[in-house]
């Protein structure tokens, strides 16, 4: 009897230890099959993702694709053979409100840029930066040249150092140092890494633009599209009031500028004569870049999406 019951008692334990481990593997494939699925419908929320972006870059593609084959008449009034509203609302002219896009419910965001709409860093004069720094708030003329001749610094390729300059000297008695390029910008952001470039003065704040509303690597333009533009970029005006920048922004919402008389007649002749020194309507472009978000202001963490259309 006793022997019996030692082994009736090892054939409990041993059923006992193959239900824990058959009770361990179920939940480790059950782990497996619940992570499995999870990875397969993030799989196929980023490949619906995928598609509605690219989809409403084709969507895109096709307004701008009308504006650009028929621009001389967009930019004609309706009383010369220019076009009608309906007709214009179809055309994505570049400006800088975004344009909604209903996706089946899904609603997106596009931007339109004319490439190369910015001005060149590589041709930025001394006039040029002067005025672009005073916009976003550098008011004292010796920061301003410290800035400039930083950045020459930065990009020539000897070791001089202009005179309110900064060469590698003063990028090894930062914390952590880092090497001073000696050579061209190839990226925007890389002024954030030059003395006196603050990220206020890159990005700008509420009050005040900020150099990436000004400037580009690739950029080509000597003036601004008044379309286009930044509403804070319309301090680079000397003259031009907060309240009559306002009212261009305002404008150019219920309908875009497509001369540059639309915008100047309500200035004085001095101030009309600086808005046409620093901007112009809607001009010829290589093409248009567009960029497609699920927000009208993209934060840094949003997705991103961007095409060159060229005609």
């Amino acid at each position: 009897m006793r022997v019996a019951g030692r082994r009736n008692g090892f054939i409990l334990v041993a059923v006992l230890w193959l239900l824990a481990i058959f009770g361990v593997v179920a939940l480790g494939y059950s782990r497996a099959t619940r992570f499995k699925s999870l990875e397969i419908a993030n799989e196929i929320r980023l490949a619906e993702e995928d598609h509605l972006m690219w989809s409403g870059l084709e969507r895109a593609a096709f307004h701008c694709d009308l504006y650009l084959r028929n621009r001389e008449a967009f930019l004609l009034p309706a009383r010369r053979g220019g076009l009608s509203e309906v007709q214009r609302s179809v055309m994505w002219y570049p400006r800088f409100e975004t344009y909604p896009l209903d996706m089946g419910g899904h609603v997106l965001h596009v931007r339109v840029e004319p490439v190369g709409a910015r001005m060149g860093l590589a041709g930025m004069t001394p006039e040029r930066w002067s005025a672009v720094l005073y916009a976003c708030g550098v008011t004292d003329e010796r920061a301003a040249q410290e800035i400039m001749d930083a950045v020459a610094d930065w990009q020539d390729e000897d070791g001089l150092q202009h005179a309110e300059g900064a060469e590698q000297d003063y990028y090894d008695g930062l914390e952590p140092a880092y090497a001073c390029k000696n050579a061209p910008i190839e990226s925007l952001d890389e002024l954030l890494l030059i003395r006196g470039v603050t990220p206020e003065l890159y990005y700008g704040t509420d009050e005040r633009p900020g150099l990436i509303h000004f400037l580009d690597v690739n950029g080509q333009a000597e003036r601004l599209d008044i379309n286009a533009a930044h509403p804070l970029a319309f301090a680079i005006v000397p003259g031009l009031s907060p309240r009559e920048a306002a009212v261009f922004v305002l404008m150019r919402q219920e309908a875009p500028f497509t001369t540059m008389a639309e915008a100047t007649e309500l200035l004085s002749l001095e101030t009309a004569g600086e808005l046409e020194r620093y901007f112009h309507v809607l001009p010829e472009s290589a093409g248009l870049e567009l960029r497609i978000s699920r927000e009208s202001e993209p934060g840094p963490d949003a997705r991103i999406e961007t095409r060159t259309f060229v005609q």
